[in-house]
């Protein structure tokens, strides 16, 4: 559902497989597309987070953060 693509906030849209930016509604069928919004802006967020935390050596935080991207984004690694 999300796309491997450079564009950081780019996605293909479940429903009719359409690539565009992320937004709440597809420009193509329509569909709302919110809820997968909101979640690609928080592993977006936690990503950094995670990376800001390690850099810092907080390994409790980044650990947490891996923990929330692994519910949200699946498979996630730990560095």
């Amino acid at each position: 559902m999300f796309s491997s693509s450079v564009a950081e906030l780019v996605f293909v849209c479940p429903a009719c497989r359409a690539k565009q930016n992320i937004q709440n509604t597809c420009r193509r069928c329509g569909a709302d597309l919110k809820l997968l919004a909101a979640a690609k802006r928080r592993v977006d967020w936690l990503t950094k987070q995670r990376t800001l935390a390690l850099d810092a050596g907080r390994q409790d935080e980044a650990t947490r953060h891996t923990r929330e991207l692994r519910m949200l984004a699946g498979s996630v690694s730990d560095s």
